[in-house]
């Protein structure tokens, strides 16, 4: 939202965003199938499109409006006499729950949906998705929020850190990162990113809970949480909506596009889980692999194979040493067979793709190591 200390939220906002995206390029929880260069012009030119339609048509009345409130003296905070920290830690915690109430009000009312769903129609979960939101959503929610100002009357900086721990929250959350043994510790209070990646799962009796942004515990006084622990993360596929998940212009329009717009019923084929869809990817070159019509390229550093583990069978050439004659090499080896690689997390193995694509050969993405091993090549490690 809008604030009065708008390049200092700007600011901490994108020094965030770096920050996860760094962690996740280096640490990723799961693999990336796209082009990350996409996403990044992609989520860019929506975000300054969201920029732009937020201080043309929100900012100017909404921050009028939060003042004329604050003059009046009107809300409880006002009523009750709470002001300084304790009126700051207030404002976070409500507000949180108000935004639970609004995250769950956009999943469930038709009309909210069918502009909430562009957050959910991206096909990667990471820091970029925390980015992937329509300007109609922003318009709703600022109509909402200017509800909870009237009831609660927070003093502006109240309200200004309320809106950065949101953020902070919202960007750490969606981040593709792993935090290990500690994440059921910190789920316990605090939205974590596997936490949340529950609330994008396909299954929307799983995907309709996890609502709140900041603090965990609100969801389970709402009756919608589920528990990182015993829950496994299987990310949605709305094809229907998804197959121009990275066109802005596609994007933009699509709250008029009827496909799967309430997110419950949806057409047999219209929608697949991220594991329905690895596993037919997996299981075509499983079936190459094992019939010799297919070599697996195996692009990891020798230090990433050697702790991670390697797979039988597969060809082992690194990223940095990839080069013109490493691609003579590999059309030699092929001969018509299908091409499949993988890195540690797929970033690596999709810029290799395109050079191999360039050199006349075709060839599919497998992802990074856990995915391609874990979820779908397993048989041929046994």
């Amino acid at each position: 939202m809008i604030s009065e200390f708008p390049i200092l939220r700007l600011g901490l906002f994108v020094g965030m965003l770096v920050l996860m995206f760094g962690i996740e390029t280096f640490w990723p929880a799961r693999s990336w199938f796209d082009r990350r260069s996409d996403r990044v012009k992609f989520s860019a030119g929506l975000a300054i499109v969201n920029n732009l339609f937020m201080r043309i048509f929100i900012a100017a009345p909404f921050i009028a409006f939060a003042g004329w409130v604050d003059s009046q003296g009107w809300g409880l905070s006002k009523l009750l006499g709470i002001n300084g920290i304790l009126e700051v830690l207030l404002t976070i915690v409500l507000f949180d729950f108000f935004d639970a109430l609004k995250h769950k009000w956009f999943h469930r009312v038709y009309i909210m949906w069918r502009f909430h769903r562009v957050h959910h129609t991206d096909k990667s979960l990471d820091i970029l998705t925390a980015l992937r939101y329509h300007p109609g959503e922003l318009l709703i929610s600022a109509f909402i929020k200017a509800g909870w100002i009237l009831i609660w009357g927070p003093s502006a900086l109240a309200f200004t850190i309320f809106e950065i721990v949101l953020n902070f929250s919202s960007e750490f959350h969606h981040a593709n990162i792993h935090l290990g043994k500690f994440d059921k510790y910190l789920n316990k209070v605090i939205v974590t990113p596997r936490y949340h990646a529950i609330h994008h799962t396909i299954n929307r009796e799983k995907g309709d809970q996890n609502f709140t942004t900041v603090f965990s515990f609100w969801d389970r006084l709402l009756g919608t949480h589920s528990c990182p622990e015993t829950t496994a993360v299987d990310l949605e596929r709305l094809n229907s909506l998804q197959d121009k998940h990275i066109n802005l212009w596609n994007v933009l329009k699509s709250p008029i596009i009827d496909p799967n717009a309430k997110g419950a019923e949806t057409k047999e084929g219209d929608s697949k889980s991220e594991k329905e869809y690895l596993n037919a990817i997996y299981l075509e070159a499983c079936k190459d692999i094992k019939a010799d019509r297919g070599l697996l390229i195996d692009v990891r550093e020798p230090s990433e194979r050697l702790k991670y583990g390697a797979i039988k069978g597969a060809l082992n050439y690194p990223f940095k040493k990839f080069d013109q004659r490493v691609l003579d090499e590999i059309c030699e080896l092929s001969r018509g067979k299908e091409l499949y690689i993988h890195c540690q997390a797929g970033v690596r193995a999709q810029k290799i793709i395109d050079r191999i694509n360039k050199s006349g050969m075709k060839a599919k993405n497998l992802g990074g190591y856990y995915d391609c091993v874990e979820n779908g090549l397993k048989e041929l490690n046994a």
